[in-house]
């Protein structure tokens, strides 16, 4: 991305001068390099707990530079789109063989996912979020544009119902 270099002299005013108005001298900089961006997350609109689905994301690196660190891509289950509230993480995993990801290029990834079934279950809007460079190996131009997600409705599935219908004391 573009930047300025400051030069900054008597930042806090210190020195008695002539002139306070001419200190600072500014040179634009450009900055090359990666950026990863979640392109695409896919899955079923409407499932059940405890249903298999089918996630499949797409990552591509935007900048100008090659990624070459093995990155890590998670998929989790969150109630809102930025996968900060309430997060099931579904997968972790290495980018590995993927990499290194050049300018413009991207790869998708596929997995079947088991959505939790549990007594805290409760249906509702959904999201399935991908995110990409978890832990920031990767060195980027951006780090905070790896994130997507896709809305998903969870229902709970009909549950068994236990009944005692007996007693036999000896």
């Amino acid at each position: 991305g573009d930047y300025f270099l400051l030069f900054i002299a008597d930042e806090n005013l210190r020195e008695f001068e002539s002139d306070e108005t001419n200190n600072v001298l500014a040179r634009p900089l450009r900055v090359d390099g990666a950026d990863l961006i979640v392109e695409s997350v896919e899955v079923p609109a409407a499932a059940d707990f405890g249903d298999e689905i089918s996630v499949s994301w797409t990552i591509r690196n935007t900048g100008t530079e090659a990624v070459n660190a093995n990155v890590l891509d998670q998929i989790v289950l969150s109630q809102n789109a930025a996968g900060t509230q309430s997060p099931i993480t579904l997968l972790s995993e290495n980018a590995g063989d993927l990499v290194p990801l050049g300018p413009g290029e991207s790869y998708t990834q596929t997995f079947a996912a088991t959505l939790p079934l549990n007594r805290s279950s409760e249906a509702g809007p959904f999201f399935i979020v991908a995110r990409t460079d978890v832990g920031n190996r990767a060195a980027e131009q951006n780090e905070d544009n790896n994130t997507g997600s896709a809305a998903i409705d969870l229902a709970l599935p009909p549950l068994p119902d236990i009944v005692v219908s007996d007693i036999s004391i000896p």
